[in-house]
């Protein structure tokens, strides 16, 4: 009887602990992806829709001859964004945005 009940504890561990290393195995899977993937999908995806609008808008105006008035806008509004420091509150944003996302994968801080 002892031999039988821990022949059955011993399949459930083995059982359990198959479990818990496929569980902890995909946690850090999905961690590593999105640590390392989601950053350069976002860059490509904002890079691709800032070119097809600046495209767009260069098409659009093409026959007006107001290239180089555009051009300025760009220079000033990338000048006016240094100055009030955008480049770094979006930066700060969006580490804490990864920050809170790695902490809910953790089961007891998230």
């Amino acid at each position: 009887m002892p031999a039988a009940i821990a022949a059955i504890l011993g399949a459930l561990g083995r059982h359990l602990l198959d479990k818990l290393s496929y569980f902890l195995a995909m946690k850090a899977l999905m961690i590593a992806l999105i640590i390392t993937v989601l950053p350069i999908i976002l860059k490509n995806t904002f890079t691709w829709l800032i070119e097809t609008t600046h495209n767009a808008m260069a098409q659009a105006v093409s026959g007006y001859q107001l290239s180089a008035q555009i051009i300025q806008i760009s220079g000033v509004g990338a000048y006016l964004a240094q100055q009030f420091q955008l480049p770094t509150c979006l930066s700060i944003i969006v580490t804490a945005l990864a920050i809170r996302l790695v902490l809910n994968f953790i089961p007891l801080v998230g």
